[in-house]
């Protein structure tokens, strides 16, 4: 499907306030997966021989269905429209990709604060029309024998064997990822590297934020404030930048890193 130039969607996202031009715009929904001890959740993908064996995100395609529900109950506005379809397309692809299963459970699903607030045309959370959430998940999301009748495997590390997932047929295994440096580099050929560019940013992003409100404790986290700003230091600087996971978390949880589990 040919894409509007980006005048025409720039135009369309200011105009139209009642709906999302989702029949032109292939909009996707990812989502951070993140267990507090053992790290991100990476599916293993070896099945586009192009790209070689790499690392993904749980998401994909937000359906149009999907806008059309999320339309329901957005009272109009086309940012609300967008968020609540992005996050229903983002969970039900993590449930298809994994077996974990929060369709029912939306509200788990915090936007990931990559920019400093919404503009006209893109969400916080949106880069090139990929939404990114946090889910901070716990043992409890993962599946067991008396969940499914499915065949589960573990992770392919040693962390966290008890935790179990069916993976789809685009996937041959997952992964927990501690390191956050690691991930960005594990995830440059998922989505031509956008998820790996918006983990850089919350990264960077939550440096920035530590420095302004305690220097200290940056100082005592160098694998998000040495490795991420040299590497990063390409991407835009803001003042005062929001963290990956949500104003309410990270105000529960000042010494934390992007990931609790990072730290």
């Amino acid at each position: 499907i040919d894409r509007p130039a980006a005048s025409v969607r720039i135009i369309y996202f200011k105009m139209a306030s009642s709906s999302i031009d989702y029949s032109n715009i292939d909009y996707r929904g990812f989502i951070f997966v993140v267990h507090e001890q053992y790290g991100l959740m990476l599916l293993h993908c070896t099945r586009k021989p192009k790209k070689g064996p790499h690392f993904q995100l749980p998401g994909g395609h937000v359906d149009d269905f999907e806008f059309q529900e999320a339309a329901k109950t957005s009272g109009g506005n086309a940012q609300t429209q967008l968020l609540e379809a992005a996050k229903a397309g983002a969970a039900r692809e993590l449930w298809e990709e994994t077996g974990v299963d929060v369709r029912n459970q939306l509200g788990r699903l915090q936007p990931a604060a990559l920019k400093s607030s919404n503009t006209a045309t893109a969400l916080s959370c949106e880069i090139k029309h990929r939404l990114f959430f946090f889910l901070a998940a716990t043992d409890a999301d993962f599946l067991s024998a008396d969940k499914t009748s499915e065949q589960l495997v573990g992770p392919l590390g040693a962390e966290g064997r008890h935790l179990k997932i069916k993976y789809s047929v685009e996937h041959s295994g997952f992964d927990f990822e501690k390191d956050p440096s690691v991930s960005v580099q594990k995830l440059k050929k998922h989505s031509g590297g956008v998820p790996s560019q918006a983990l850089a940013m919350a990264m960077a992003r939550d440096a920035n934020k530590s420095k302004s409100r305690d220097a200290g404790a940056v100082a005592s986290s160098p694998k998000i404030t040495g490795k991420t700003e040299r590497r990063l230091d390409h991407l835009e600087e803001v003042e005062d930048p929001p963290v990956l996971l949500g104003a309410d978390r990270r105000a529960k949880d000042k010494e934390k890193g992007c990931f609790p589990c990072f730290c």
